[in-house]
């Protein structure tokens, strides 16, 4: 089956004393709050049918040699990784011209595009949402302590958003690398350090 589907979470803490947590997913499209509840990010009403002529015609296109589609729901992920490296580029072109023609913004991943729909909502807007639905507007740039650590291209749209307000980190290994963060680290085990640093200091 080339097609795979999977709930794709990731999660961003908002430290307090209560270290409650919101799971977001599908670069903040999707948002399960610490209740249970959960918010999604409205869609255009054709978006079903873009997502099916998307998949139809990767299926048919370039879903081969070691090639398959992952359906997160709200989005799209077209993998490469296990394409023989002589055949990768051409099916990685094929791919993004195929997304782009069905209407789709072209994320890049490792060894991987993300196929995402054209709303102007990023990890960035979610983040800003999140901090003001919980604290008031604007209010949490005085009260709260925000911290946001992400390994991926989008998760600059946050950093950026959160610039000023927050201690941010670009997970890399490149020590040269160009982000919006405030700090490089070079592994998430880094994070959980920095993490359980915080936690300690909470008790």
């Amino acid at each position: 089956m080339p097609v795979q589907y999977a709930q794709c979470l990731f999660s961003h803490c908002l430290w307090k004393k209560s270290r409650k947590r919101q799971a977001i997913g599908n670069h903040g499209l999707e948002v399960i709050y610490p209740d249970g509840t959960k918010y999604t990010h409205q869609l255009p009403n054709e978006f079903n049918n873009q997502v099916k002529e998307l998949t139809d015609k990767l299926e048919k296109s370039v879903v081969r040699d070691g090639a398959w589609i992952e359906d997160k729901g709200a989005s799209l992920t077209f993998h490469f990784r296990a394409v023989p490296e002589e055949k990768r580029l051409n099916i990685e072109s094929t791919a993004r011209k195929i997304i782009e023609s069905c209407g789709f913004k072209v994320g890049n991943a490792h060894m991987a595009l993300e196929a995402r729909p054209k709303v102007q909502w990023n990890k960035g807007s979610v983040s800003l949402m999140l901090l003001n639905k919980k604290y008031g507007d604007n209010k949490w740039k005085k009260n709260v302590k925000v911290i946001f650590a992400g390994d991926d291209t989008t998760d600059e749209d946050a950093m950026l958003a959160l610039k000023g307000n927050a201690l941010t980190f670009r997970i890399v290994p490149n020590p040269g690398f160009e982000t919006h963060a405030n700090k490089l680290l070079s592994s998430t085990e880094s994070v959980v350090y920095i993490l359980k640093l915080i936690s300690s200091l909470l008790k």
